[in-house]
C-alpha cells in the first residue's frame, strides 16, 4: 500500500498503523480451517441465519466480464453473497480455463480473496468423462464409475491423473501464512438423476460410493484434509434413495439438494404457468425429509443449487424462494449463474432486472446473511 507523499511523517504512522489494522482485521475474519468452517456452518443453522450464496459471482455476471471487484448481487443489493460457487470443471486436464471460461488464476485469485475476508466457497466438479473425452454430459457408456474402479483399466489411469491435476490446483489455495484455505467441495452431484456419467442409471449404488470414496482418500493422501464433503442429489430423490448412494458419515460432512423451478410452457414456448407452488412443495418436500437425515447423522444442511431461469416472477425471491426455505435449517442456499454470453441463462438479480427490488426485500430480511 503506497502512503501520500505529503504525508508528514507522524500523519504517515498513523495512516500505516490504521491501513495495518484493518488489514488484521480483514484476516480475522478468515475461517482458518475445516472445523472452523463446519462450526460456522452448523452456528448458523442453529441461528436460523440462511447464508446466500451466487454461482460465479466474482468471475463475470449478466453482461460483464472479468471486472476486478465487481459483482452482480453486490450492484443490486451493496454487498457480496457469503457463499460464492465455483466449477472446476476442466482443472482435469490442468487447463488455463474453465468448462464456463473462467481463468483459473482469477479463479484461485478470487477464492483466496473471498475467503480471506470472510467469506465461504463452494466448489462443483463437472468433470469430464475419462472412458470417452466427452463431457460430464456424455452418457453414451453405462460402464464409466466401473471402469475407473478397474485399477488395470486404462479410464482408472486417465481418471487418476484427471484427480492429480485437481488436487495440484486446490493446493494452490492457500491463505497469506501457508496454510489451506477451507473450502466446500461438492462432487458428482445429482447423482440421482441420470444425465451426468455418474448418474444412478450408468452405476450401481456400490461404485457411485466406492468413486465417492476413491476420491477422498486420494485427496487426504495429498494433504487436501481441508475440504468439507458435500453430498447433494437432485429433486425426485425420496429419504431412502437420498442415502442409498451415501457414502458414510466419515466421507460426507455436509448434506445438500439442488432443486430448480421449470414453468410450463406452451408449444410457442410461452409460460402458461409460473409453478411457483410446485417448487415451494417440491422444495418443502425435500427439506423436510434433508432436515431428519441432518439430525440422525449430526451433519449441518444445505440448499446447494436452486433458482428460476430468468426468473419470470418479479417477486419471486420474497414470495416463492423465502417461503420455500425460511423455515428450515439449511445453512446457506445457492443460486446458479448469470451467463455473460445468454443473456436468458440467469439465476440471480443484476442492476435494472425485474426481480432486484425484491431481492432488497429478500437482503433486508433478518434470516438471510450475505458478507457484510
Amino acid at each position: 500500500m503506497r502512503l501520500k507523499k505529503n504525508l508528514n511523517p507522524m500523519k504517515k504512522l498513523s495512516f500505516l498503523l490504521i491501513s495495518m489494522f484493518f488489514i488484521a482485521c480483514s484476516q480475522n475474519n478468515a475461517v482458518k480451517t475445516k472445523a472452523e468452517l463446519l462450526e460456522v456452518l452448523k452456528k448458523t443453522a442453529e441461528k436460523g441465519e440462511i447464508l446466500y450464496g451466487h454461482q460465479d459471482d466474482f468471475f463475470y455476471g449478466h453482461s460483464w466480464v472479468g471486472e476486478n471487484g465487481r459483482s452482480d448481487t453486490k450492484d443490486v443489493c451493496g454487498a457480496y453473497p457469503a457463499v460464492l460457487g465455483i466449477d472446476l470443471g476442466k482443472i482435469e486436464y490442468n487447463s488455463e480455463f474453465s468448462l464456463d471460461s473462467v481463468p483459473f488464476a482469477f479463479m484461485r485469485e478470487k477464492i483466496i480473496e473471498h475467503c480471506s475476508r470472510g467469506g465461504i466457497v463452494a466448489a462443483s466438479w463437472h468433470v469430464d468423462n475419462p472412458m470417452t473425452n466427452g463431457n460430464s454430459w456424455d452418457i453414451a457408456c453405462d460402464t464409466v464409475v466401473r471402469a475407473i474402479l478397474n485399477e488395470t483399466s486404462e479410464t482408472h489411469a486417465v481418471f487418476m491423473q484427471y484427480l492429480k491435476n485437481l488436487s495440484d490446483f486446490l493446493l494452490t489455495l492457500k491463505y497469506e501464512n501457508g496454510e489451506n484455505i477451507p473450502l466446500i467441495f461438492r462432487p458428482y452431484h445429482e447423482n440421482s438423476g441420470s444425465w451426468f456419467w455418474w448418474g444412478k442409471n450408468f452405476c450401481t449404488e456400490n461404485e457411485y460410493i466406492a468413486l465417492w470414496r476413491l476420491t477422498k482418500n486420494y485427496l487426504d493422501a495429498r494433504g487436501l484434509t481441508n475440504l468439507i464433503y458435500c453430498y447433494s442429489p437432485n429433486l425426485g430423490a425420496d429419504k431412502a434413495e437420498y442415502l442409498s448412494r451415501y457414502a458414510g458419515d466419515d466421507f460426507v460432512d455436509l448434506l445438500g439438494f439442488d432443486i430448480y423451478q421449470f414453468p410450463q410452457k406452451n408449444e410457442n414456448g410461452e409460460i402458461v404457468d409460473l409453478a411457483d407452488g410446485v417448487y415451494i412443495e417440491n422444495v418443502t418436500r425435500s427439506l423436510s425429509f434433508l432436515t431428519e437425515i441432518g439430525k440422525e447423522h449430526n451433519k449441518p444442511i444445505a440448499f446447494t443449487e436452486t433458482g428460476c431461469e430468468s426468473i419470470p416472477n418479479p417477486k419471486w425471491w420474497s414470495e416463492t424462494l423465502l417461503p420455500a426455505i425460511e423455515n428450515f435449517p439449511i445453512c446457506y442456499v445457492l443460486t446458479w449463474r448469470n451467463a455473460h454470453n445468454r443473456p436468458e441463462h440467469y439465476y440471480s438479480t443484476f442492476a435494472g432486472e425485474q426481480s432486484a427490488d425484491d431481492f432488497l426485500i429478500f437482503f433486508n430480511n433478518k434470516k438471510i446473511r450475505f458478507l457484510e
